[in-house]
């Protein structure tokens, strides 16, 4: 069922990266109704880098988890291999590295870098948790530029996998 306390939360968020973080790209869910206990803005692939050495990745911010997160898909499989040299990069950037199993994906796992972000609800009024949802789109662009600026780092990672 689409609530209609979301749908205007959701149009009123993508107004606001319109406006403050246009290198935000909403994507095709955030621009099209969906169900109203779905509380992940997923942004469009066009967010992130096209190296021709990433998996498919993800870049979202998770209002009631209270994190932005961007999700290398796959790589945590390879886990055990990578904590070493990304836990040394993340060292002092605020962003914690952790695997996560997609059910989706037949129980593969994601290396997911994390930074944590307000909680903010799509079902209270936007204005009252303005601040909150500015902080959470600012971490979620910092950890994007994290990642935009570490093309070489990234690169070292991948060839660990």
């Amino acid at each position: 069922m689409i609530h209609p306390a979301k749908r205007a939360f959701t149009e009123r968020y993508v107004a606001l990266l319109r406006a403050e973080a246009p290198e935000l790209v909403p994507g095709p869910s955030m621009l099209r109704e969906s169900a109203a206990e779905s509380v992940t803005m997923i942004f469009g692939p066009e967010t992130l880098p096209r190296w021709s050495f990433l998996p498919k990745m993800r870049i979202v911010h998770q209002l009631r988890e209270a994190n932005a997160n961007i999700n290398f898909y796959g790589w945590g499989d390879h886990f055990n291999a990578l904590v070493g040299p990304v836990s040394m990069e993340l060292a002092t950037s605020g962003i914690r590295a952790i695997p996560t199993v997609n059910k989706r994906k037949e129980g593969r796992s994601g290396l997911m870098l994390v930074v944590d972000t307000p909680p903010v609800s799509h079902f209270e009024d936007f204005d009252s948790q303005i601040d909150a949802i500015r902080q959470g789109i600012s971490e979620t662009r910092r950890l994007r530029a994290w990642l935009m600026a570490r093309k070489d780092v990234v690169a070292r990672w991948a060839a660990l996998i």
